[in-house]
């Protein structure tokens, strides 16, 4: 049974692609320096060809409208180049560096008029008075261990 892709990862496929191309151009200077690999062309053609294969393998969150999507979006290509990697015997601290800075230098390389919103779609339009007023009756709770609604908190020292 051949393996298919969602059609919501489908859809974004072009443009998750050319990320996951930029990513690895960000890449090539630190793979050079940091792992013995010689044919850096090889090894993007190999993540490329398991990025199709992880993205058989990556679960629908919610599409346009779940703030997961946008975090299994990039999962695929962490996931894609950390297999490839591995299978060449990059040590997983070196995987780690590779991978954390090439994101960060991706993530910089984007216009911040065009980042991702980071957190501020968290609070619908509208609850955000809901939210604080919420905020404000935390601080206003009165003794330790109480939590406004007549609840309390028992704590128990750890040990016998």
């Amino acid at each position: 049974m051949a393996e298919t892709v969602h059609p919501f990862y489908e859809k974004h496929r072009g443009a998750m692609e050319a990320a996951m191309r930029r990513r690895l151009d960000l890449a090539e200077a630190m793979l050079r320096e940091r792992t013995q690999l010689s044919d850096i062309d090889g090894i993007k053609r190999e993540v490329m060809d398991e990025l199709e294969i992880v993205l058989t393998q990556m679960p629908y969150v919610g599409g346009a409208t779940s703030r997961m999507s946008d975090v299994f979006v990039r999962l695929t290509g962490f996931m894609a180049t950390s297999r490839v990697l591995r299978r060449h015997g990059v040590p997983l601290p070196d995987i780690r560096d590779i991978e954390r800075e090439t994101y960060k230098a991706q993530l910089l390389a984007v216009p911040e008029a065009k980042a991702p919103r980071r957190g501020r779609s968290i609070h619908v339009p509208g609850k955000s008075g809901r939210a604080a007023r919420a905020g404000d009756k935390k601080h206003d709770r009165g003794p330790p261990g109480r939590i406004s609604g007549g609840f309390r908190l028992r704590f128990r020292r750890a040990g016998p």
